[in-house]
């Protein structure tokens, strides 16, 4: 009984420290026929997604802003959509709450 209780106590501590942590935040741009999807996704040790987790991100505009219609957010995407003419890239900051300083994502 007690080495059951161990395992189970054991296993439950490696799957959260290895599974269930965040240690990185990654940034996935999409972009369909100028639709610009940005999201911001939890990675674990193993370099997964961290499953029942999810990050709130905050997105800012650097430059660019005037190529930019319809934005769209929620709380870790941001949609919007490019116009035509091939002006400057599109620098966003984006900031979680697990980042020391922000990241930029530039998009062309």
């Amino acid at each position: 009984m007690l080495f059951g209780l161990t395992t189970v106590i054991l296993l439950a501590a490696i799957s959260w420290l290895y599974l269930f942590s965040i240690y990185e935040v990654r940034f996935e741009v999409e972009n369909l026929d100028g639709a610009v999807t940005v999201s911001c996704i939890p990675v674990n040790s193993l370099g997964k997604r961290v499953p029942f987790r999810n990050l709130k991100c905050s997105y800012y505009f650097t430059t660019g802003e005037e190529r930019i219609s319809q934005i769209a957010r929620s709380e870790s995407t941001i949609s919007f959509k490019l116009s035509a003419d091939t002006g400057s890239a599109i620098k966003l900051k984006a900031i979680t709450d697990l980042n020391v300083f922000p990241s930029v994502i530039e998009i062309q």
